[in-house]
């Protein structure tokens, strides 16, 4: 219903803006009120997801996190190791310094959205990520990489024909660490 309401009004401050040449400032006024909008809904404790009709308030399993904070770990289930994870709307930790030559020749991969990731790496590991942010900080090893757009990275000691732990991150509105 929200969200009809605000296409509703939306149309008619550009209705009333054509008719009568009154400047609304439209953006600022949608972007006030869905602030204000989700304000209320954290508060209210009411902002989730919906399963089968059912409201979820959080989800923590080993892969993912969505409105709650932890840590993951990678671990091997049945010979194979887990290596998509997710987290939106959270703080969250990765080890992967533990993980073994053969299981740095996987490519992991992490999806960030809204909180912040600190992935923990295992020294003198060679690194090759792609990342694709979009109005976040990308942090590998001290080097920032930037806030926007598609980014090819390489550690300095990376070399193709030795292990390196290889990440594919996304991120959307948080902050990426590897250390």
């Amino acid at each position: 219903m929200f969200w009809g309401i605000i296409f509703l009004v939306v149309g008619l401050l550009l209705v009333l803006q054509h008719l009568f040449q009154i400047n609304f400032p439209i953006v600022k006024i949608v972007f006030g009120v869905c602030l204000i909008y989700m304000g209320v809904k954290v508060i209210f404790g009411s902002f989730g997801i919906q399963v089968n009709g059912v409201n979820v308030q959080k989800v923590k399993t080993e892969t993912e996190l969505v409105f709650t904070d932890g840590a993951f770990q990678a671990q091997s289930e049945g010979g194979k190791i887990n290596t998509k994870f997710e987290s939106a709307f959270s703080k969250s930790d990765l080890d992967l310094s533990g993980l073994s030559n053969e299981e740095l020749a996987q490519e992991f991969t992490i999806d960030q959205a809204f909180g912040r990731i600190r992935i923990k790496s295992r020294p003198g590991v060679a690194i090759k990520a792609n990342v694709n942010t979009a109005f976040g900080s990308v942090v590998i090893r001290g080097q920032k990489l930037g806030s926007f757009g598609d980014i090819k990275f390489q550690t300095d000691n990376y070399k193709s024909t030795e292990p390196a732990l290889q990440l594919s991150i996304d991120s959307a509105f948080s902050e990426v660490i590897v250390d």
